[in-house]
């Protein structure tokens, strides 16, 4: 069995030619995110062992809400176009019931 320490997961720096907005963070269980594409992205939130929460294909706009049974904790969204990979931490923190 393997624990895995949130403080070491290493932040994910990536060069993008899309500007995202991803916001707030920390969350207390909704995030927005807004870009200036009108391309289509696989987004994608999965807990820190990979298993996925949620996926669906977003544009420009998105506003997602976390499922009232996932504890707070670390989480990880992608975003996935056909040109572009965004890879972030998000830290959900105090979740309203």
């Amino acid at each position: 069995m393997y624990k895995i320490d949130q403080n070491s997961i290493p932040s994910v720096s990536e060069i993008s030619s899309t500007n995202f907005e991803i916001y707030p963070n920390p969350t207390s269980g909704t995030i927005y995110i807004n870009s200036d594409t009108v391309d289509e992205f696989k987004f994608q939130i999965t807990d820190i062992n990979g298993k996925e929460i949620f996926n669906t294909i977003i544009q420009s706009q998105f506003k997602y809400s976390f499922p009232k049974e996932v504890t707070n904790g670390i989480y990880i969204l992608r975003l996935t176009s056909s040109n572009e990979n965004i890879t972030k931490k998000i830290n959900l923190t105090c979740k309203k019931k």
